[in-house]
């Protein structure tokens, strides 16, 4: 009995002692991490509405209430040029990706309605295959599209909804097509 008790007692310091390592370290990076993300949204940001000079993240209300319609919209930022909202960028998951949900911002101009950026933000999709959907050729049929109606993949894109279906990756192709479809619905909301 007292073998249990000494064995129970050194198992509990060990796995405080652990745990508090792992608290010790979770705090020293956390926010490296965070700050790391930051800029590579910011930098997404910036690639996909180039010649934006900032971005402004929409309303909280506003947000609130796209998101009730739209759960895969994570962020709207409105691209400000010259002290004007000229379009926006939509921070948005594609849901039911092969590696589960796929991250991406895309970039809509406000007045033609037109797709002008899209980049991955995270993604654990296939390399090869399922990672075609943050590569060209898939991105140049993304960009260019207009965000009017829902947005379709076609064998050989050619109408202003089409974008590349990709031969083996139809499943990354769709979360794509998920969360690109969330923000065609969401625009008229964001640009009342």
């Amino acid at each position: 009995m007292k073998e249990t008790i000494n064995l129970a007692l050194r198992l509990f310091i060990i796995t405080a002692v652990a745990g508090l390592l792992l608290a010790f370290v979770n705090s020293t990076t956390a926010p490296v991490i965070a700050k790391q993300e930051q800029e590579k949204l910011q930098a997404a940001l910036g690639k996909t509405y180039p010649g934006a000079e900032e971005f402004n993240p929409v309303e909280n209300d506003k947000l609130t209430e796209i998101q009730g319609e739209n759960p895969n919209i994570q962020q709207v930022y409105q691209a400000v040029i010259g002290g004007n909202t000229e379009g926006y960028v939509f921070d948005v998951l594609g849901r039911g990706g092969y590696g589960g949900d796929i991250q991406f911002v895309v970039g809509v101009n406000g007045e033609s309605k037109e797709i002008v950026g899209y980049d991955i933000l995270k993604s654990a999709e296939t390399p090869g295959l399922g990672s075609q959907v943050g590569e060209e050729p898939f991105v140049g049929t993304v960009i260019g599209n207009t965000m009017e109606e829902p947005l379709v993949a076609a064998q050989d894109p050619s109408a202003d909804n089409d974008i590349q279906a990709i031969s083996g990756t139809t499943i990354s192709v769709n979360a794509i097509l998920d969360g690109l479809n969330s923000a065609v619905n969401a625009l008229p909301k964001v640009s009342e």
